[in-house]
């Protein structure tokens, strides 16, 4: 799926496996960890 696709074919069962994918994959820039890392981390931080 790229930039421009038309999202309206897909469910949103399917949109949600698609983003937990997104979000769980680890990224160089976040020295290997994931989006979903990086949101928990701060969630922590701004409760604490």
């Amino acid at each position: 799926m790229g930039k421009g696709t038309d999202l309206s074919i897909y469910s949103q069962d399917d949109l949600d496996v698609i983003s937990r994918r997104i979000n769980t994959m680890p990224r160089r820039i976040f020295q290997w960890g994931s989006a979903e890392d990086r949101y928990n981390a701060a969630v922590v931080a701004l409760t604490a």
